[in-house]
């Protein structure tokens, strides 16, 4: 009587299964699908799902076993070391006695080819400019890159300052020189408001020819809309006075963090201040979307001098949260990072890691003994780092290459850089002098 219930059960369960759908194919029933995420010049991301756990799987690449896994998660992401750039790689994986037992054995292996990418060249022409005659103490503190023949650079300039007294706030590259320029912004005190152009301008960020944004000394704001800078008005004590650094996704969302535990966002009409919970003072900001899964990462990193703290926030809407640094013991000026692939750190040393979720950052060691101020990249093997007495270094996939017996600064350093294609600028100060470097491959 039991073996006919079963008997019965079972037909039941087919006759559903018919005249459900079509008869199940491999592919719907695989109980192992190998698929790959991604790849560096010497790295793959391989993800792993499986349809029971716990899993033992082999992995194999070519003909040789790299791994015996013991799964206790269906999806599972395995990255593989040590590969060379640009060559294609076969990956296996095969499940071992899954429990409980399937029924298409065919299905208990999957296969997908792997292309890592090619190095980037390192070979950059370069240049230096000096802006300011040494009359006043010039220097710029931000630069950002439109196109290939239009770039911006913002501090404080001082040309000609002992016969009128005045500064420039910014300079406009063409492609072939710098031209000078003042960019007033509206500052706004208790009761009272100024319209300047001599505020230092201490940050940019463009999003293309028409669409720029400024910040100054004070807290003033403007945006070029490609006719002319619109001064914003902004109430007092509100914004992102006292900034050190923009970023954002368009006009409508953008986000400025600096001195005091300063993180502002603007939605397009107003600004609006983040707690932070700390004083220290934010120099970075950056921010990427995954493409894989659409998710937005936003880091921003806060340090002082003395005693040496540091911090690193995420940042989502409208809410800032303090993660991990350990066990990073030194200062820390700027951020860079491609979502669940790379995430670099730089200061006073140099940090890394793959994912954000792991606690523990990894020292570095690029071939430097200075401090990095700023660190920007195109891509995870397209990656520049700037800072003390001019150091310069080229991450290309493999390996950093530095520049500094040509772009080296005997009295000055870079205090930030931008990356776009093939054109790099960097921003600083030499003896009391302003800088831009430019380097074009």
């Amino acid at each position: 009587m039991k073996a006919k219930v079963i008997k019965i059960f079972f037909s039941v369960v087919l006759l559903i299964g018919l005249s459900c759908k079509n008869e199940p194919t491999k592919t719907e029933h695989r109980a192992i699908k190998l698929t790959a995420e991604d790849a560096s010049c010497i790295e793959a991301w391989l993800r792993i799902e499986v349809w029971t756990k716990p899993s033992t799987v082999i992995l194999q690449k070519g003909d040789s076993t790299i791994a015996t896994l013991q799964l206790t998660t269906m999806d599972t992401v395995i990255v593989d070391e040590g590969l060379q750039p640009s060559q294609t790689y076969r990956y296996t994986a095969q499940l071992i006695n899954p429990i409980p037992p399937v029924w298409l054995d065919d299905n208990l292996t999957s296969q997908v080819q792997v292309q890592t990418m090619d190095t980037t060249s390192h070979d950059f022409r370069w240049e230096i400019y000096t802006l300011g005659d040494g009359t006043g103490s010039s220097c710029l503190y931000d630069v950002a890159i439109i196109n290939d023949t239009l770039a911006y650079a913002v501090g404080e300039i001082y040309q000609d300052y002992n016969k009128d007294y005045q500064i420039y706030n910014a300079a406009k590259w063409n492609g072939r020189g710098w031209e000078l320029m003042r960019i007033k912004v509206k500052l706004t005190y208790e009761s009272s408001q100024m319209i300047t152009d001599q505020d230092p301008l201490k940050t940019i960020y463009g999003f293309n020819e028409n669409d720029i944004w400024v910040v100054s000394s004070a807290g003033g704001v403007s945006h070029w809309n490609g006719t002319e800078w619109e001064m914003l008005t902004i109430p007092y004590g509100e914004g992102p006075g006292g900034a050190n650094k923009l970023w954002g996704t368009s006009s409508e969302d953008l986000y400025a963090v600096g001195n005091n535990g300063l993180i502002a966002h603007y939605d397009g009409s107003s600004w609006r201040r983040i707690e932070s919970g700390t004083e220290l003072q934010f120099l970075d900001i950056f921010g990427a979307t995954d493409p894989k899964t659409g998710d937005q990462q936003i880091l921003a990193v806060c340090t002082q001098n003395y005693p040496g703290n540091r911090g690193i926030y995420s940042i989502k809407g409208n809410t800032a949260i303090q993660i991990s640094s350990y066990p990073i013991q030194w200062e820390l000026f700027s951020v860079w990072f491609v979502p669940n692939r790379h995430y670099y750190v730089v200061g006073g040393a140099y940090y890394e890691k793959r994912m954000l979720t792991d606690y523990q950052w990894k020292k570095f060691y690029p071939p430097t003994r200075y401090a990095a101020s700023s660190i920007r990249g195109n891509k995870i093997n397209d990656v520049v780092i700037v800072g003390a007495y001019g150091e310069c270094m080229h991450w290309n996939g493999i390996g950093w290459r530095s520049y500094q017996n040509v772009t080296g600064l005997g009295n000055g350093s870079y205090a930030s850089i931008a990356i776009k294609n093939n054109l790099l600028i960097a921003v600083g100060e030499n003896n009391a002098r302003a800088i831009t470097l430019i380097g074009r491959r």
